[in-house]
């Protein structure tokens, strides 16, 4: 039983303790205050007046049922109403940038900006995602992209030739058929690091999806621009990773739901040290 069906049923046993059954009500009989959560007599005493004597007659005993009933619904209003936590707003936001103006892109392959919380939680930094490739004919869009360990794939032929694709960084048993405008079952990707899919019936289609662990990630567009939220607030690492260039930045932190700027500048001088 819940919470919400707990409570009610409290309810419902406070309305029968306050109103018994005409037929087993007497004369003397008390009403229980349950209210504060004690269920204390009252001391105040309820009794049936004769008949035909109106002007004797008091509050009938079902009010002080429906006083103390209404008692316990406002208070389980109070506490499960309760608004849920606020999502996180927070970002970290910027570009990448080289100290002799090229652009990332081209300099580097594709870079993902990750950002790693620094304080251990026990539960995911961010909610388990799902992931869309689509297929519109002899290629697969986006030809990269960055997902977190345990995240889900769907993959999507909106062409009208087959494909069968597969990873070798996968095992031998995954194996994706994909028929013409059809998607695949969602895939769980568990193991981390640059996972290459390819296409059995195609040689020339590839594309890479990177795993990382519980991070904040992004791929840095074609102008160099990533953005990484929304983020709680705390204190977190931020790197980069790419084909030929990977390591920490620096420390950042998001406040009060406040994003953050940061410009990455990199040396072409070290890349591919």
């Amino acid at each position: 039983m819940g919470a919400v069906e707990a409570w009610i049923s409290v309810v419902m046993v406070g309305i029968r303790s306050v109103n018994p059954p005409a037929a087993d009500w007497k004369p003397g009989a008390r009403c229980l205050l349950l209210g504060t959560g004690r269920g204390h007599s009252s001391g105040v005493t309820s009794r049936i007046p004769p008949r035909g004597d109106a002007r004797k007659a008091r509050r009938p005993p079902w009010t002080c049922g429906a006083a103390v009933a209404g008692s316990f619904l406002l208070a389980s209003c109070a506490l499960f109403s309760s608004a849920p936590p606020a999502p996180p707003t927070g970002a970290v936001t910027g570009s990448l940038r080289f100290l002799e103006g090229r652009s990332a892109d081209t300099a580097i392959g594709p870079v993902v900006v990750m950002l790693e919380p620094l304080e251990p939680r026990a539960e995911r930094s961010r909610p388990t995602q799902l992931f869309q490739i689509t297929s519109g004919g002899d290629r697969f869009d986006p030809s990269f992209t960055a997902i977190a360990g345990g995240d889900f794939v769907v993959f999507v032929n909106q062409g009208s030739v087959n494909h069968r694709l597969f990873s070798a960084h996968l095992g031998q048993e995954v194996q994706i058929p994909l028929s013409p405008t059809s998607a695949s079952q969602p895939l769980r990707i568990d193991r981390t690091g640059e996972v290459r899919f390819f296409c059995s019936l195609h040689s020339d289609e590839s594309f890479s999806v990177l795993v990382t662990s519980d991070v904040f990630s992004a791929v840095v567009d074609v102008d160099g621009r990533y953005y990484l939220g929304p983020v709680p607030d705390g204190t977190y690492r931020l790197s980069i990773w790419s084909p030929r260039l990977e390591g920490p930045v620096r420390t950042v932190e998001v406040v009060d739901g406040r994003p953050t700027v940061e410009t990455i500048w990199l040396d072409p001088d070290l890349i591919g040290r």
